[in-house]
């Protein structure tokens, strides 16, 4: 025997419940989206600042071998080899 679930979409409380359904389905949309971007933004602006400090960190570096050399205390192609390891 099989049981046929009749749904009356005239009733109030159906109504009610699919409204309410709708705005939760696009509350929690919104709220996930939006915290999406942000996160994603938050994350390309730690990226990019690591990113900075990495090169300003690199570039000290090569300038004080680039130093070294001009001292003559490393010969250029020592000088070379500890840019290229870097």
């Amino acid at each position: 025997m099989k049981s046929k679930l009749k749904v009356n979409w005239q009733s109030i409380s159906i109504k009610m419940l699919v409204l309410l359904t709708i705005i939760i389905v696009i509350s929690v949309s919104t709220i996930g989206l939006t915290s999406y971007f942000i996160a994603k933004e938050q994350l390309n602006k730690a990226g990019k600042q690591e990113l900075y400090h990495i090169v300003n960190s690199t570039l000290a570096t090569l300038e004080s071998i680039n130093n070294q050399v001009e001292n003559g205390s490393l010969t250029l192609e020592e000088g070379k080899e500890e840019a290229r390891v870097l």
